[in-house]
């Protein structure tokens, strides 16, 4: 059964601070997801671009801001946890912040993301395994 971070943690797909935002935006719709860590030079992270800054962004200066780079749009304050954070510990993470993704790290090297959704398969087996155990 999932317990950690590093169990059902997906592999991060990454964009660079200077990557345009129009190309940002078509890799969260090539890879259906809503959330791209940004990382810098040497691969460390810099920060997260979700499609809700793509929209608040581009609304708030008009048509021209797709040829802009990714720096200009991300939000450096990014929420992490490590690989071997409790599952608990990510939803606690991800309520209190009013995010719907957690950030995993080993050290600084960022190497896997939680969604919200990602949470509901353990959620969903935990309860079964309340259930059963309740109705014997």
């Amino acid at each position: 059964m999932f317990s950690r971070a590093r169990d059902l943690m997906k592999p991060p797909i990454t964009t660079s601070l200077d990557t345009s935002l129009h190309d940002v935006a078509s890799q969260m719709e090539t890879h259906r997801i809503s959330t791209l860590p940004v990382v810098d030079e040497a691969g460390e992270l810099a920060g997260v671009v979700t499609k809700t800054d793509l929209i608040h962004f581009g609304l708030a200066r008009g048509g021209a801001w797709s040829s802009l780079p990714t720096r200009q749009a991300m939000n450096p304050a990014v929420i992490t946890c490590e690989a071997s954070t409790t599952l608990p510990e990510v939803a606690r993470l991800m309520r209190d912040n009013s995010v719907h993704h957690v950030l995993v790290l080993e050290g600084r090297r960022l190497v896997g993301v939680i969604s919200s959704l990602d949470l509901a398969e353990p959620m969903l087996k935990a309860y079964e395994v309340l259930r059963k155990s309740t109705s014997c």
